[in-house]
């Protein structure tokens, strides 16, 4: 239910995914009063105020930069991030110090895609350096499953080229 969240230099985004986050978001945005007020004590509540519980959270963040807001939600127990465009985020320096991003090319040129999140011991998970074009593998495919040439020309339209000896 929560989105990005107006800072007075951009956005923030925070993440209430329990009671106590709920109450140390509106205790550090000056409004510890909202914890029993009958529009936002209880989520179904909230849910039917939205609007309103919004309005008063930016009416805080939008007094705030980022950071600052970043700040005071982190010492309040409130998980949140810099709400950021792509080109912010690709060139965050941890990206590029986790390898987060791996080069690839194809017929079209280079591009930057997203390497796994997570890594394993003596295992390679980085994205391959070229990515097939369209239907490059098809044939090939198609024959590995067992069809046969007429078969494979009938699915694609083509005569397969035939294969090379291995």
């Amino acid at each position: 239910m929560f989105g990005p969240v107006e800072t007075a230099d951009g956005y923030v985004m925070v993440a209430v995914a329990s009671e106590k986050t709920f109450q140390n978001l509106v205790t550090a945005s000056g409004h510890p009063e909202w914890i029993s007020d009958p529009r936002f004590a209880r989520y179904p509540d909230r849910r039917g105020h939205w609007q309103d519980l919004m309005d008063g959270i930016e009416t805080w963040s939008r007094t705030l930069t980022t950071d600052q807001c970043l700040i005071l939600l982190n010492k309040s127990g409130v998980p949140c991030s810099a709400y950021r465009s792509v080109a912010e985020a690709m060139s965050d320096p941890q990206i590029a110090y986790r390898a987060a991003l791996a080069e690839v090319q194809d017929d079209g040129g280079t591009f930057k895609v997203m390497n796994l999140p997570f890594r394993m011991s003596g295992a390679d998970v980085s994205a391959g350096k070229r990515a097939a074009t369209l239907g490059e593998h098809t044939v090939a495919l198609l024959r590995e499953s067992g069809l046969s040439d007429g078969e494979i020309a009938a699915f694609t339209g083509k005569l397969p080229m035939t294969q090379p000896a291995t």
